[in-house]
């Protein structure tokens, strides 16, 4: 019988590797994105526009929730870094477990939303951009639960669209490709690099140090 997930092929162009990186997580929300940008290509071509909104209003939520929960993470590990080197977060960390166990119970993007924001406080002095937070929280509002896109009945509580609606695809595919750009390369590039700045700072301290 031959295999669902069969291994590598000598054709290069249909293998696909996974496992070769600890920050996984980016690769899903960076593939669920594009995905959606495939989808939405296929879409205004003119081609079944009524049933590809759902998969492609499902993908660009759910790596909008992924692409949040990582930028989470990512903030909570700079605050232990800047407490560790003195800074302002002194007092604020939070134990990387009890993060991830807290994150791992939500959907919701508005509870994630104003998760980061709330702890981007601590280390940074500007908030996220209004275009960007009006954008999560219409998404949210539309499927608070994660359930809209996904099923065509929501759990105990009907039709996910219990009437006609019309939506813009071009629209959804430019406001949420610009949201999550600014997410992930914006906000992300800038934890990184002040978690680099973070850890050459204690790298140069420990190498400072006295030896006895």
């Amino acid at each position: 019988m031959t295999r669902v997930f069969q291994p590598a092929t000598s054709f290069a162009h249909r293998n696909a590797v996974v496992g070769w990186t600890r920050r996984a997580a980016w690769l899903y929300a960076h593939g669920y994105r594009e995905a959606a940008g495939v989808v939405v290509d296929k879409a205004l071509e003119g081609h079944f526009q009524d049933t590809l909104f759902y998969p492609i209003c499902f993908l660009y939520r759910h790596a909008l929730e992924v692409t949040l929960k990582e930028l989470v993470r990512e903030t909570e590990h700079l605050i232990r870094l800047d407490a560790a080197c003195g800074g302002r977060a002194g007092g604020c960390e939070r134990d990387a477990r009890e993060v991830d166990q807290e994150l791992e119970k939500t959907h919701s993007l508005q509870s994630l939303l104003d998760r980061l924001r709330e702890r981007l406080k601590v280390v940074a002095d500007d908030d996220l951009a209004a275009n960007v937070i009006n954008a999560v929280v219409e998404v949210h509002n539309l499927d608070p639960k994660g359930e809209v896109f996904r099923y065509a009945r929501k759990q105990g509580a009907g039709d996910s669209f219990g009437q006609q609606q019309r939506f813009d695809l071009q629209q959804i595919r430019e406001r949420l490709d610009e949201a999550i750009g600014y997410l992930a390369d914006g906000v992300g590039g800038w934890l990184d690099a002040a978690q680099d700045y973070a850890n050459d700072y204690l790298a140069e301290m420990e190498a400072n140090m006295p030896s006895w």
